[in-house]
């Protein structure tokens, strides 16, 4: 199986937005989708994804626009399936021994992290 392209978006020079976290959920379900388990590990670890950068993105959008409290528990569920991934994805779990259904967890949590963060940003 082929692994898709890795790349770290938070080493880019300007500063990370939600796209680009949006991107690398994106990637590490790709990862996970093929069970190259290193790189999904790398991409949902990566600081871009971390709870304390990411409530600071949402804090820019929220300094910019009126939130809601639908909005303030979407930020909440985004946070809890990044860390649901993580999770799965630890060191201590992923010594040789994740499944396709830790994979297609991921891909869930993943597919919902991302989700969630699309209609956010809509």
């Amino acid at each position: 199986a082929k692994t898709p392209n890795k790349k770290s978006l938070s080493s880019s020079t300007s500063s990370p937005t939600l796209e680009d976290a949006l991107d690398q959920i994106d990637l590490a379900v790709q990862a996970s989708s093929v069970q190259a388990w290193d790189d999904a590990s790398d991409l949902v670890f990566d600081e871009i994804l971390n709870e304390s950068n990411l409530s600071q993105l949402f804090a820019k959008v929220a300094a910019d626009t009126t939130t809601t409290s639908q909005e303030d528990t979407t930020e909440k569920k985004i946070l809890e399936y990044i860390q649901s991934m993580r999770e799965i994805l630890s060191p201590g779990n992923r010594n040789g021994k994740l499944s396709t259904e830790d994979a297609m967890a991921i891909m869930r949590y993943g597919t919902n992290a991302r989700t969630a963060l699309k209609e956010y940003m809509d």
